[in-house]
């Protein structure tokens, strides 16, 4: 009985080496199949490598989650995520911990669970934000990270909420506000985002040279 106890811990027990290649060969193969598909000469190889490679970028996207439930332990793993995941889908770690720890600790669906929404008697409105808001986060994110991040240099008032309220990865379109963070933490908070605004300007830059270009190669091709 104790030999099976023993095996059986050993399976939840962290292995760095895993975690690391586990990261990298998933980063990787994700990255390189999105590029492969987006100079692919058919549609039917542009779908497989594009498909393939969400799959595995979903997969090293979802180490989060063992972040979020090993803040301490994987401190250079974390970093590690961050720079080949986390900032480019301008994600911090910093914002899924004890928001996802405050999930555990509550009850599901409740007005405590961060998580999880009991969308049986909201209005269609909620309702249809809720369903399209995987699709605008992308958008959300952006904003948080330009407009929210420089206005709070000069609001304190704005620089409160964006901390409270404006920093945590959560399902819930209520007032939700997230757990406090302590001196350390609020520091690799604002390292993160330092980081990541820099990043957001770089992509709204580059958002306008292709639509810049776009439009002037179509105009080119009219004449």
């Amino acid at each position: 009985m104790n030999m099976k106890m023993k095996e059986s811990s050993s399976l939840y027990e962290l292995s760095m080496a895993t975690y690391f290649l586990d990261l990298i060969l998933s980063s990787v193969i994700g990255y390189i199949a999105l590029t492969l598909s987006y100079i692919a000469n058919n549609l039917l190889t542009e779908m497989l490598f594009l498909i393939s490679g969400s799959i595995f970028l979903y997969r090293a996207l979802f180490f989060i989650h063992e972040i979020a439930h090993h803040y301490q332990k994987l401190k250079w793993f974390k970093w590690t995520w961050f720079a080949m995941i986390g900032s480019p889908f301008l994600i911090p770690p910093i914002f899924y911990y004890k928001v996802h720890l405050q999930h555990h600790s509550n009850k599901y669906s409740t007005i405590n669970d961060p998580e999880y929404q009991n969308l049986k008697n909201s209005n269609i409105l909620k309702k249809t934000l809720f369903l399209f808001l995987p699709v605008l986060s992308p958008i959300f994110l952006l904003i948080r990270f330009t407009l929210i991040s420089f206005l709070s240099i000069f609001s304190k008032r704005i620089n409160e909420w964006k901390i409270s309220k404006g920093s945590s990865l959560t399902m819930y379109l209520e007032d939700y506000e997230r757990p406090l963070l302590n001196k350390k933490e609020l520091k690799e908070l604002h390292i993160s985002e330092l980081i990541l605004f820099m990043l957001s300007f770089l992509y709204l830059i580059s958002i306008q040279r292709f639509s810049f270009y776009g439009i002037l190669r179509v105009q080119l091709l009219e004449y």
